[in-house]
């Protein structure tokens, strides 16, 4: 093999090298955890595989070797912020994979390759090691992105499928050209850099679609949040318009019965007055602290679960000039949680077992929000939304977090096995 060649081939190998370096950084420490500018990140990288690569032309001794790498990984990890402890394991768990991946090509190579000079198995080794080390970055990837909801077992299998299929086209091609000649030796190690550049292709191809999808996903979702926030501000609204109704026919109803007095008609007054309260109780609010959020939200879950024969519980004690936090957030946050305690209630089998518990108070530092609610027994502690579509449901909690972690508040949740409570503390 010509020193062209290998020179070729010794930059492309560390290209590819740098690629999977990072990529497995990116998924281990957190792309954002990036300490200095991405440009200089980048020229840094470089910097530090060219002096790996110019160190590797000693041909160092294996402890050597190992100690070199292990302070290079290191030391990369240290442009992220992350723990030490998190920086020193991905730096480590990268080492042994980069080994092992090592130790598979060359096991690989000397049994299917015997009759090709060892120099000539060294590169392949070297050419498919890199491979492998790359399959082992996009599993690891994939098993920590297996939670987001959003890759699925197609999406699993185009990841993985790539760099597989290039280890096994690598090894075919050496065993079918085990000659040790110099052109079927340079011929070999062109077609495994091309190869690594196709698995970089298919890879960012892939991430680009899964983003694309995700974002997608993520429009989804808002505008069914932004559906579900447009309710609550139509109950508040609702709410509103019920009492300046009932304010507006106030005087009506007292002309009435003021004539239904002077008349001592006091039957037909007493009749009056019982059909007015009824209406009242119908179209007014009926918890009434003063705070139209509260009051509108906690009123409506109240007539949803009396339709419902579920038995709603409330003791609400608040201080509203003390509330500090914006009343959009807060119809969010609690809008969220009653709907879902009343869900939780109308699945509950026996009626007599339905049952809504809401405290609100503010105390000397906090408001602190309190729903219990029954729930169907359940073998099984989970959290997750058992609706059909998990994508666009099971939200709303991860909205109660967000506002939560907006205002430096705590929010809890507490699966029993027949009942839910949830707590959200804000600091006032």
């Amino acid at each position: 093999m010509s020193d062209t060649v290998q020179t070729i081939l010794a930059v492309l190998g560390t290209v590819f090298d740098m690629f999977t370096t990072m990529l497995f950084y990116k998924t281990c420490l957190g792309n954002k955890n990036i300490r200095v500018n991405k440009v200089l990140f980048y020229v840094i990288f470089v910097l530090v595989f060219a002096i790996d690569l110019a160190l590797s032309q000693f041909g160092l001794a294996g402890l050597f070797y190992i100690i070199k790498s292990g302070i290079i990984f290191i030391g990369l990890s240290m442009l992220y912020r992350s723990k030490w402890l998190t920086r020193i394991f991905a730096s480590l768990s990268y080492l042994t994979f980069s080994m092992i991946s090592e130790l598979i090509s060359y096991g690989i190579i000397v049994s299917t390759l015997p009759n090709t000079p060892e120099q000539s198995q060294q590169n392949y080794s070297i050419m498919l090691s890199k491979l492998i080390t790359f399959a082992f970055t996009v599993t690891v990837r994939l098993i920590i992105r297996k939670n987001t909801q959003i890759i699925k077992f197609k999406d699993y299998l185009c990841f993985i499928v790539t760099p597989l299929i290039s280890i096994a086209t690598i090894i075919t091609i050496s065993f079918e050209f085990d000659t040790g000649e110099p052109n079927a030796t340079a011929g070999i190690c062109l077609a495994a850099a091309g190869l690594m550049i196709i698995n970089i292709i298919v890879y960012y191809l892939l991430e680009n679609i899964i983003d694309a999808t995700e974002i997608r996903e993520r429009h989804t979702r808002m505008e069914q949040q932004f559906a579900f926030q447009e309710e609550k501000y139509e109950q508040a609204s609702q709410s509103f318009r019920s009492i300046s109704s009932v304010i507006h026919d106030t005087n009506k109803h007292l002309v009435y019965l003021n004539e239904c007095v002077e008349r001592r008609e006091f039957d037909e007054a007493k009749r009056y007055i019982g059909t007015a309260i009824e209406h009242i109780d119908k179209s007014y609010k009926r918890i009434n602290t003063g705070f139209l959020p509260i009051d509108a939200l906690v009123s409506n879950s109240l007539n949803i679960a009396e339709a419902n024969n579920i038995t709603f519980k409330s003791d609400i004690k608040i201080e509203k000039e003390r509330i500090c936090i914006e009343r959009y957030d807060l119809c969010v946050a609690l809008g969220n949680l009653l709907d879902n305690a009343v869900e939780a209630s109308k699945k509950v089998s026996n009626p007599d077992d339905r049952i809504i518990s809401v405290s609100i108070v503010t105390g000397d530092n906090s408001m602190v929000i309190h729903i219990e609610n029954s729930a169907e027994r359940m073998k099984g502690i989970d959290f997750k939304t058992d609706k059909k579509d998990k994508l666009l449901h099971g939200y709303g909690i991860s909205n109660v977090k967000a506002i939560s972690e907006k205002y430096g508040g705590v929010f809890t949740i507490e699966r029993r096995e027949s009942s839910c409570e949830a707590t959200l503390i804000f600091p006032i």
